[in-house]
């Protein structure tokens, strides 16, 4: 029963290779005499009256489509029978249903063969895989190292450039002239000395936070922009500054000097901020700029009428607020806070 089911199945699939939309299919029944039999139909009518043992493909000799009446006799490797043509080798079913006697191989051998075929080309098909994923990771491996030492590189040469391009004999100069003034009691050489200590630590705890990838990627980044975004002395508006720290513009949300978000109490603040910084300035103010190295600038305004000095940083396109140092007060971020 098995040999005449695949048979079946291989006409099937014969049929459905040459007219693949004429709905190909078998019915099967048991007859009177206890025995399954097959009909095959085309679109769901039989092309029979009766069904046969199985239906198969005749390969060898006509090429046709049968369907297998009796068994004549085998040998080692073919069975023969004896069969009704029922579809004609061009696929188109069959007028004259003619008596044919046909040859076909044993199916156990064929399948045996078919299956022996089938697992060798499955085997060389993984192995061909294989290889393709172990050249495409060989590739992959060859194109990583060869382009970290590029990055690398690339990196060491945007540093190079940067560090070409400060000025380190300036630096020391300027350094040297304000050691001179602080130690001739110079006390206005003293507060920039500060600012300029406290811009190198600050700048050394970003390395440090940051670490390697800071180091060589973007640390230079970050200064070579700061550098192209550091704004001019021309856009510091001292006024305008004032102004804005005498508001508490720079003070964070909640604080106590910090005006209301309401229309009323801003207008408030902006008017008084207004008088107050023209009533200060009313006998001048002197403006002082001292830049980084290009990185940044730090701002200070001196007003004498309040003995009182403010401190901005020119950084990232913008000015910020630092500090004010008032007489007697030092010029730390710390003091800064308790007088706000």
């Amino acid at each position: 029963m098995t040999s005449n089911s695949e048979r079946t199945k291989e006409a099937i699939r014969h049929l459905e290779s040459l007219k693949p939309y004429d709905g190909w299919s078998v019915d099967k029944y048991i007859n009177s005499e206890g025995k399954e039999l097959v009909m095959l139909q085309r679109r769901n009518v039989p092309l029979s009256s009766t069904g046969f043992q199985a239906i198969a493909y005749d390969e060898k000799d006509t090429k046709c489509i049968v369907g297998i009446v009796s068994s004549i006799g085998e040998t080692g490797k073919t069975s023969f029978y004896r069969g009704v043509v029922l579809v004609e080798k061009d696929g188109t079913v069959s007028r004259k249903q003619r008596d044919v006697r046909v040859s076909l191989p044993n199916v156990t051998l064929a399948s045996t063969k078919k299956d022996q075929e089938k697992k060798l080309n499955d085997a060389k098909e993984e192995a061909r895989a294989n290889r393709e994923k172990a050249r495409e990771a060989m590739r992959k491996n060859e194109q990583e190292k060869t382009r970290a030492p590029s990055a690398s590189s690339a990196n060491d040469a945007n540093l190079s450039d940067l560090l070409s391009n400060i000025d380190f004999d300036g630096i020391l100069g300027h350094l040297s002239s304000l050691m001179n003034r602080v130690s001739s009691g110079d006390s206005t050489a003293l507060g920039q000395l500060g600012m300029l200590f406290i811009a190198v630590v600050t700048i050394m705890r970003i390395i440090s936070a940051f670490g390697f990838l800071i180091k060589t990627l973007l640390f230079p980044l970050m200064i070579l922009y700061a550098m192209q975004s550091a704004p001019s002395t021309d856009s510091f508006d001292a006024k305008k500054e004032l102004k804005r720290v005498l508001r508490g513009h720079h003070l964070p949300e909640g604080h106590e000097a910090k005006p209301s978000n309401d229309w009323f109490s801003k207008t408030v603040a902006r008017v008084t901020a207004t008088v107050a910084t023209e009533a200060m300035t009313a006998l001048g103010m002197e403006v002082s700029f001292y830049p980084i190295v290009g990185i940044c600038t730090f701002a200070s305004i001196n007003v004498p009428s309040i003995e009182t000095e403010y401190y901005w940083i020119g950084i990232f396109g913008s000015w910020k607020y630092l500090v004010k140092k008032g007489k007697g007060e030092a010029s730390t971020p710390a003091a800064a806070s308790q007088q706000r």
